[in-house]
């Protein structure tokens, strides 16, 4: 079992996209029987001060335009998921899921601000920055270089091929 991203996040060319692609990969042409895992956004990575979702401090940085729904799920209902996933009879060989609701990076910046009943100020990233910073750093800093990418490739984000709720497999029969 091995947890990947969606394609539009395989698709951005990042350095870390581009392992994961290869791990892939790896997997298809070995002779184990492979389990892609491919969530939609990890809510404890994506809204956190890892990526400048600093919401106790009151600053979160917006990506592009920040309108791209997202269905942030949890590290735990992945876990879950791919447990369940692991005792079916005939797991699939790709999973793709996400959390129960879809939300912007400016949706989930409001229902932060109505929750600790404070404003939160948003900084912009405009695209053009992530796609140049996202080039220009990854020979020198590849982690900092997926990471705009990959926010790029999140805010580019169309409607595509739905994605379960997590919540699904915790309902199906055993």
């Amino acid at each position: 079992m091995f947890i990947s991203f969606l394609q539009q996040i395989l698709d951005s060319g990042t350095p870390f996209a581009k392992a994961k692609l290869a791990t892939e990969q790896r997997l298809r042409d070995s002779s184990m029987r492979e389990v892609v895992v491919r969530s939609d956004m990890f809510q404890e990575i994506w809204l956190s001060s890892l990526v400048q979702f600093d919401w106790p401090a009151g600053k979160v940085t917006i990506f592009g335009k920040g309108d791209a729904k997202h269905r942030y799920v949890a590290t735990d209902d992945v876990a879950e998921a791919m447990v369940r996933v692991l005792m079916a009879g005939d797991p699939p060989r790709l999973l793709e899921f996400g959390g129960p609701e879809a939300l912007t990076r400016r949706e989930a910046v409001e229902a932060f601000e109505r929750e600790l009943g404070r404003p939160i100020k948003r900084r912009h990233v405009p695209r053009p920055a992530l796609a140049f910073g996202s080039r220009l750093l990854r020979p020198v800093k590849p982690v900092l270089a997926s990471v705009m990418g990959q926010a790029l490739a999140a805010d580019r984000k169309t409607r595509g091929r739905p994605t379960r709720h997590c919540n699904s497999w915790a309902s199906s029969p055993e």
